[in-house]
């Protein structure tokens, strides 16, 4: 967009640099200048747009990389509250079992590995 040339031709940037006010804007009539601004208009548009785009995507990357990383770690820790409920259940298994056999529970809490 900032390029000296575009297509074999001076790009609109570089002419209105050139572009002396008094001295070689006399030959222009009101409609071409009102033109000249209306392109600049529409490529400055473009290019916020394009600025606006750009930083979206980098927004919406950056939380999509983060929401996947959360998702690894929750997918990782669904194992950890099933294995307690597990141990927990083996744990009321052995109390339970050692009021029927009237025997001491430390023996029972050593037996499941506690």
């Amino acid at each position: 967009m900032l390029a000296e040339k575009v297509a074999g031709h001076v790009s609109r940037f570089i002419w209105l640099r050139q572009f002396e006010v008094g001295n070689n804007s006399t030959d222009i009539s009101s409609n071409r200048r009102l033109a000249i601004i209306a392109v600049c208009v529409v490529e400055w548009a473009a290019a916020i747009a394009d600025a606006t785009v750009e930083s979206h995507n980098r927004v919406v990357g950056k939380t999509w990389r983060d929401a996947k990383l959360c998702d690894t770690r929750f997918t990782g820790s669904k194992t950890a509250p099933k294995t307690a409920l597990h141990g927990f259940s083996n744990l009321r298994s052995a109390l339970l079992g050692t009021m029927e056999d009237d025997a001491p529970l430390e023996d029972a809490i050593v037996a499941i590995g506690g």
